[in-house]
Formats: C-alpha cells, structure tokens, sequence
C-alpha cells in the first residue's frame, strides 16, 4: 500500500541527514493520507484515496510556488518531488489514445469506467477526460 511505502521513507529519511529537512512534511503527507480512511469509518486509507491527497498534495504545491519567495520554492521544489516519486508510474499517451480508440465515445461514463478498471490507479481520470476531448474535437465520435 502506499501509506506502508511513506511510511518507510519516513524511517530511511530520517537516518539520512541530507534528506532530514523532508521529514516534517512527510508527517504531514502521512496524517493527509490516513485522514481520509479515519473520516470514512476509521479505516485503512486504500491506495486509489492516497493517490488522489497526493495529487490535491501536488496541485497545491504548484499554486504556493508561484506566490512565494525564492529560498520557499527550493523547499517546495523537494517536496514537490518526494510527492511525485509517490505516485504510480503514469500512463503513456500511446496507451491511452490506443485505449480510447476502442470505444464509442458518445459514452464518457462507460469509457472512463473502463479505463480504471483497465490502467487502475495510476489513471489520472482530469488527464483522461482531456485526451477524450481531444479526440472528440479532432475526430467528432
């Protein structure tokens, strides 16, 4: 699970001093996560919950960057990373388009359906419904 793979980077970035300056932030990401499984009836945060606090995570680290001072962004610049190297690996474009070709597109809720099921959490779904736009605007099906 995700949470167990922070968790042990949490322990090895402890040990090493140049890495030391991440772990308050990786306490922080580590009580984001398991604060989703805690609110949804106290339970263990599954890994598809985790990406998506990641990613919230990320796209709130791109926002702080651009309103901060220098020695701010170099701080953010590392946790920025630390949180990527989290995330599963992503989806080619190749792949996808492959995968969108395959269906009727007129169905966006049947396509993305299948597109978890397909590629699991490494889909990032914001992505996804960009490249069907896409094709519906180049192809018109």
């Amino acid at each position: 699970m995700i949470i167990d793979n922070i968790k042990q980077k949490l322990t090895e970035y402890r040990k090493d001093a140049s890495r030391k300056h991440l772990v308050p932030f990786i306490q922080y990401v580590i009580s984001e996560v398991e604060k989703i499984g805690k609110n949804k009836g106290n339970r263990a945060t599954n890994d598809e919950e985790s990406v998506s606090v990641i990613r919230k995570l990320i796209n709130n680290q791109k926002q702080l960057f651009d309103v901060c001072d220098a020695d701010k962004k170099i701080r953010l610049i590392f946790e920025t990373n630390f949180l990527q190297s989290l995330l599963p690996s992503a989806i080619s474009e190749v792949d996808m388009v492959n995968f969108i070709a395959k269906y009727d597109l007129k169905d966006r809720g049947l396509v993305i359906k299948e597109a978890k099921s397909f590629f699991g959490i490494g889909l990032d779904t914001k992505v996804f419904n960009e490249w069907i736009n896409a094709s519906l605007l180049k192809y018109g099906s």
